[in-house]
């Protein structure tokens, strides 16, 4: 496997495709197993844009309000006093919206349940991550694209300790093709940028341990330097809300590399406004690989 292409289908029909150079290394190889046994299976393909289209905060919340409302009505689970403006919306809401995506959505795996609870969740996860950093950087971007095979747990590889340095530090970049994070719950640092110290108390911490589908086609025009520096105070944090008792080290391999392992990179420069054309309001997209 040498390239792994997207093809983005617009509602005229016409395509783009973003090619991506395959990379070499552990983690790709192992990655490379899981794509060609979902391509091989016929796996279906879903894909969530956090392309910024000129969406405001405000109408990702209300669409947070429309399916926690789908959710009550349904009635397996109550989500109460869900912010109606976006001043009122706090990391600590987010923080609460997200333990019970973890776990209602922990359970529906363990039991094999497929629901319009689970549905609804699966997209307020992706919603809840687009307001992740509204309170720490309004200026913070994501401009990103998750893509990843359906039901691909059946493809995961264990992931080694010499696999994590791999996991660098900063994992953005226009035009790179990075691993998905696909585990239910947040990593330690995670916790760290959100300041959710629950998680750890309730030792619900998920490193990632496997390889799956899921990549992450980044399109950021230049780093984040809040978030690079932002690095140096991990091990402060972790020290002054003592995780250690918790059962959780960050010197540990799968807790200090913090990064999205490269994968690939496209073999064409782009800038962003191209991006948002294509990603924008496309119809369809699907991948191919050489």
């Amino acid at each position: 496997m040498k390239k792994y292409n997207v093809i983005v289908t617009q509602h005229n029909d016409e395509e783009y495709i973003f090619s991506y150079n395959i990379i070499p290394s552990p983690i790709t190889k192992l990655w490379e197993k899981c794509i060609i046994s979902a391509i091989e299976n016929d796996k279906n393909l879903t894909c969530f844009s956090h392309i910024d289209c000129g969406s405001t905060y405000q109408n990702t919340l209300d669409q947070i309000n429309y399916y926690c409302n789908k959710i009550n009505k349904e009635g397996i689970l109550i989500i109460k006093d869900v912010p109606k403006l976006i001043k009122e919306c706090t990391q600590e809401f987010l923080n609460k919206l997200h333990k019970i995506f973890h776990m209602y959505t922990e359970k529906a795996h363990t039991l094999n349940l497929h629901n319009d609870t689970r549905t609804s969740l699966l997209v307020l996860n992706n919603l809840i991550h687009e307001l992740d950093h509204m309170t720490t950087d309004k200026e913070t971007s994501f401009n990103l694209v998750k893509m990843h095979f359906e039901d691909d747990h059946i493809y995961d590889i264990a992931l080694a300790d010499s696999h994590y340095p791999y996991f660098n530090y900063i994992w953005e970049g226009m035009g790179y093709l990075r691993l998905g994070y696909a585990t239910l719950g947040k990593t330690l640092h995670a916790c760290y940028i959100e300041n959710d110290i629950d998680v750890i108390k309730e030792k619900l911490v998920k490193p990632q341990t496997h390889v799956s589908t899921e990549v992450y086609l980044i399109f950021e025009e230049k780093l984040n330097n809040d978030l690079i520096a932002a690095e140096k105070h991990y091990h402060e944090w972790c020290t002054n809300n003592n995780v250690y008792a918790y059962g959780y080290d960050p010197e540990e391999p799968q807790h200090k590399y913090t990064g999205k392992p490269l994968l690939g990179k496209l073999n064409t420069e782009l800038d962003l406004d191209f991006v948002k054309s294509i990603w924008c309001g496309y119809k369809s997209v699907r991948v191919e690989i050489e």
